[in-house]
């Protein structure tokens, strides 16, 4: 009877795939099971039709997932990144009929926008050439000056308990 349940077993052949059961070049190469089966999905038929964005028109409608994947076709964008960008206000988008759509001319403003906050907060980053004349400029120390000077030309604390 153990030898039959084995068998029931080894006949179901609805097994988790193994390292082992990819392509031996994939294994080669490091990529693990989930990245290999990213990286094989198959592009929308119109994308597939035309891979480089430069031959669609800056205003053509795309779906999210058409957009993804005409830029970024191997990832790291997927639809979802997509309709996250979205929905924090970084992807103009127009829902017609149910589907959320997008043009070239949208996504390329998006990556524009990007990667010049990403340049301005690398800048801000920076350390200041004259940090005592930056820093005595700002509100806070302007008003921090004020208070301690108010401080040190009254007597006593404000709202002491003076009898």
């Amino acid at each position: 009877m153990v030898q039959q349940s084995q068998t029931k077993d080894d006949d179901r052949g609805g097994h988790a795939p193994h390292s082992s059961d990819r392509h031996p070049s994939l294994a080669r190469e490091g990529i693990p099971a989930r990245a290999a089966d990213g990286a094989a999905r198959a592009l929308p038929p119109r994308v597939a039709e035309r891979q480089d964005p430069a031959l669609w028109s800056p205003d053509e409608v795309l779906t999210l997932g058409e957009a993804a994947a005409l830029f970024w076709p191997r990832g790291p964008i997927r639809e979802a990144s997509l309709r996250t960008a979205r929905r924090d206000g970084q992807l103009a988008v127009a829902r017609i009929a149910g589907k959320l759509l997008t043009t070239r001319r949208a996504v390329e403003d998006m990556i524009r926008e990007a990667m010049r906050a990403s340049s301005e907060s690398r800048v801000s980053r920076r350390p200041a050439k004259a940090p005592a004349a930056a820093e005595a400029a700002t509100p806070r120390t302007r008003l921090r000056a004020k208070i301690e000077a108010l401080v040190a030309g009254s007597p006593s604390s404000p709202g002491g308990d003076e009898r």
